[in-house]
């Protein structure tokens, strides 16, 4: 079984965080089905009475620990340069926990990983920063190869692997991931907002608010067909709805659904007036069309009253 560590709140600064937050996300954390939770000294005191000593790694200057056991660091290349086996002054460490870095994506990991692994005497985590942007890559490619502890962090904090995209990308490959719940990955999002004063951009892959924003036709009727023509994962999985959009890419069969979806009913006549005058508006405001617009767009043209 899989053994998931996130490091997001070894990262965050919790003087920015509204009082309550920190206690929240670490709860949610643990909701989600995270093994453990890395935290800093200063994020210690904001857990409360939630904190459990078995679910908590601290990370102290020059050291993590968890629970009386201690875990060292040490970088992939160390142990590529040794032949995967753990230097001596590593032994006397609980646990060992490989760094991964740029450099992995140059060497041959797909024999790195399985060597180090098969001569790793202790029990061994993967932790790699984002690595030429690759970092979800090559931790999905240590789990392939045999790992079976992970270190992520939820949206990539500190430079870590995505939690959410290596969860997601684990579930959507067959791997069996029977404690992790990814509808609870948005509501940790909305909390992680709170804690980090930063915004999740819409797009962002898993968590963005508009991942399942669909505006083309061609997409559209792909997904109608066959939602994984486009989508590698359901909207429902991760809590989230789908949703067309009306923009500069829409065709017919994209207005004709939005009609039907606002029970509006027009001339069809008018299609090819309303759809210029839709693209013209997404360009003017180099966006898609909110469905309040779109209404009042049809009720100026048309007559209709008000949009159900």
């Amino acid at each position: 079984m899989l053994t998931v560590t996130d490091a997001s709140l070894s990262a965050i600064n919790p003087a920015i965080a509204p009082e309550g937050t920190i206690r929240k996300y670490y709860e949610a954390l643990l909701a989600l089905g995270v093994d453990y939770a890395e935290v800093s000294p200063a994020v210690l005191p904001h857990l409360g009475s939630c904190f459990d000593p078995s679910r908590v790694i601290i990370r102290n200057d020059f050291s993590l620990s968890r629970d009386g056991d201690i875990i060292a660091e040490i970088t992939a290349n160390t142990l590529s340069a040794n032949r995967g086996k753990i230097p001596g002054l590593y032994l006397c460490y609980d646990e060992l926990r490989i760094i991964g870095a740029e450099s992995l994506l140059l060497s041959d990991y797909l024999r790195i990983f399985p060597e180090i692994l098969e001569n790793a005497s202790l029990p061994v985590s993967f932790s790699t920063k984002n690595a030429g942007y690759a970092a979800t890559a090559l931790m999905i490619e240590w789990v392939l190869s045999g790992g079976d502890r992970i270190v992520c962090a939820f949206m990539g904090t500190g430079g870590h692997a995505p939690l959410e995209e290596a969860l997601l990308a684990l579930q959507v490959n067959g791997y069996p991931l029977s404690n992790i719940d990814p509808v609870r990955l948005k509501p940790l999002g909305a909390l992680w907002q709170q804690i980090s004063g930063r915004a999740i951009p819409d797009k962002k892959p898993v968590v963005g608010e508009k991942i399942f924003e669909v505006e083309s036709g061609i997409h559209i009727d792909g997904i109608i067909k066959n939602s994984l023509n486009y989508e590698p994962f359901s909207p429902e999985k991760v809590g989230a709805e789908r949703r067309f959009v009306l923009g500069k890419s829409s065709g017919k069969k994209a207005l004709l659904m939005k009609l039907k979806e606002l029970n509006l009913n027009i001339n069809t006549a008018d299609l090819d007036r309303i759809l210029r005058l839709i693209r013209q508006k997404s360009m003017e405001e180099s966006r898609s069309i909110s469905d309040t617009e779109f209404c009042s767009l049809i009720r100026r043209l048309s007559g209709v009253g008000t949009c159900t």
